[in-house]
Order: structure tokens, then sequence, then C-alpha cells
């Protein structure tokens, strides 16, 4: 794990946890009370909570603790500096994790393939130099539980939108594979992130059936969804 900071606080939930995805037109209660739950264990506020509506593209936004308990209409990330809750829901896509110690700012961004292919790890690096003048070098990055190469199958035409990305698709089998933190560590090393700064987790959302929820493995219709978080102290 990345985040040994003393002032950062962050997780994510598992499947024991219950779903966590809100809609925008539709919050399912039951979704709702298992929030609740969950921050209420790790005592947080739910009312601290603010969450990105994630819509696959690369729109972030920073936020204060004025925005708790809303969602935050078409972005797939947050920034702050304030002791908010930043949060984004996962079911497959990556959860990424993003610390300056140097500025005291907390990150977190949504990122399946739509967002890799727009560039939104590239975009992260700008916002949060933009809003707070941080430097790439104080920038960390962890990347959550995810859709690993070893079940992210992907057809020739979106092979296309990738394969100026070398590492990030794996071909085995006559079969195209895509390697999403790969394809993010190469946009976060472009934009100046030393790679010591970036680490990633080795677990997979379609692996493990019984820890994670994941859409490409169970196709569940409303869509089941972990929650990650991040905030300051």
């Amino acid at each position: 794990m990345l985040f040994n900071f003393s002032n950062i606080i962050w997780g994510v939930s598992e499947k024991k946890d219950g779903s966590m995805k809100l809609f925008k037109d539709q919050e399912p209660e039951e979704n709702i009370l298992n929030r609740e739950n969950f921050f209420r264990l790790r005592q947080i506020e739910n009312s601290r909570v603010i969450s990105a509506e994630n819509t696959h593209g690369i729109n972030i936004s920073r936020v204060s603790v004025l925005e708790g308990g809303r969602m935050i209409d078409n972005v797939d990330g947050l920034l702050t500096r304030d002791k908010a809750i930043l949060s984004v829901t996962i079911a497959d896509c990556m959860a990424i994790f993003i610390f300056d110690p140097e500025k005291k700012a907390a990150g977190i961004v949504h990122a399946g393939w739509r967002g890799l292919a727009r560039g939104i790890g590239k975009e992260a690096v700008k916002r949060i130099k933009e809003e707070f003048g941080s430097r790439e070098k104080d920038l960390y990055f962890f990347v959550g539980p995810h859709l690993k190469n070893c079940h992210f199958e992907i057809k020739e035409d979106l092979m296309e939108e990738f394969k100026h990305y070398g590492s990030g698709v794996i071909r085995r089998g006559g079969k195209y594979f895509l390697d999403m933190p790969a394809v993010l560590k190469t946009q976060l090393k472009t934009a100046g992130v030393p790679e010591k700064n970036i680490r990633i987790s080795g677990k997979c959302t379609h692996c493990l059936d019984s820890k994670y929820f994941s859409f490409r493995r169970e196709k569940a219709k409303p869509l089941k969804a972990m929650i990650a978080y991040i905030g300051i102290k």
C-alpha cells in the first residue's frame, strides 16, 4: 500500500459491505444505508463524504467541505485541501488515490478504459498542479483493486486506442487484453511523476469473486459497486 502518511485516511469497501453505488436520478435506499454503515464503522460522518458522479470522462473538480454530502455532477475525479472525504465507486474500473504531502492536497479519480483513452492520468497531474501548485516529484499515486489484464479482453477496435502504449496491450492466444495500470503509469510518467511514486494493487476484482463486485463477471443490473475514499485528517 502507498499511503503511510499519518494525516491521510483512505480505503476501499468490499463485497461484504454491500453495494455502494449511487445514481444521479435514483438512489437505492439499501445502497445509502450500506454507505452510512460503512463510514460509521470508520468513525466518518456521512455528511463529510463528497461523491463523484462517474461519467467515464476526464473532468476533475476541486471541492471543499461546503460540498460534503453531495454528489458532484459530470466528474470522474475530485481534489481538495480541506478535511473532506472524497469518493468514487468502482466495479472493475480503477480508483486512483492521489496525495501531495508538501501541499497537503488529496485526490481520487475513477478511471476505466474510456477515461484512460482520453488521458485521464495526465489530466489528473495537470489539474492538481493548477489547483495547488503541486510539483510532479511530490505527487504519490496508488491504484486500488481493479480488473486485471487476466480478464480484460478487448476487441481489435479498442486495441487500436491503446496500441501506442506498448505494454498496455497484451496478446495471448490470438486475443488482446488491456493492462489499465500500464497505460496509467505511462501517462503519469510522461507527465513527470517519478515511477517510484506510483504503486498498483495486485488484486483483481474479477478473480476475487467473494471479495469484490465485478461488472464484467456478474453483469448485474442495477450495477453493484464498491466505494473508494480518501480524506485529510
